[in-house]
């Protein structure tokens, strides 16, 4: 049964497909969550290449069970008055009329949220799929230059 699963090289025993196989499913599933956690992280890069910071104020909160709803204005650069919610921990000590900074990206369709609320779970989500995904293909181009053993030479008879 072992022989079936192994392929042949010039008649002596070749690559191992198990391992193969398994090699490649490990890079398609760090190929997937690499390009999952791109997405997840795409706001963060966002606000650290277009973000700006501007002061607001907070209008109004709502406790929830787990969070504090924050209700907040500020005017953006061009002077527009935005109005827009974040969620911060439960014991913050936000209260309506509370002055507070807010990073917001330009534009009609741009985003706000407190400064300082960054999104830890993306940004460290993604440094570990970078991680993995470069180790896999580090260690697929470790083996693709490595020596060929003797008995595996194509011109070897």
């Amino acid at each position: 049964m072992g022989d079936i699963r192994r392929q042949a090289c010039n008649g002596k025993q070749g690559m191992d497909i198990e391992d193969e196989t398994r090699e490649a499913k490990r890079l398609i599933l760090f190929g997937i969550w690499f390009i999952i956690s791109t997405f997840i992280c795409y706001g963060e890069l966002i606000y650290l290449i277009r973000g700006q910071v501007a002061s607001g104020t907070v209008t109004n909160t709502y406790p929830t069970k787990k969070v504090l709803r924050v209700e907040y204005t500020f005017q953006d650069v061009n002077g527009t008055a935005r109005k827009d919610t974040d969620s911060v921990d439960k014991d913050s000590d936000l209260a309506p009329g509370s002055n507070i900074d807010v990073q917001f990206t330009p534009g009609a369709d741009g985003k706000s949220r407190i400064s300082g609320h960054v999104n830890w779970f993306g940004i460290v989500f993604f440094a570990l799929s970078v991680i993995c995904l470069g180790a896999e293909l580090f260690s697929l181009y470790r083996e693709a230059n490595s020596p060929i053993p003797k008995g595996r030479r194509a011109g070897r008879r």
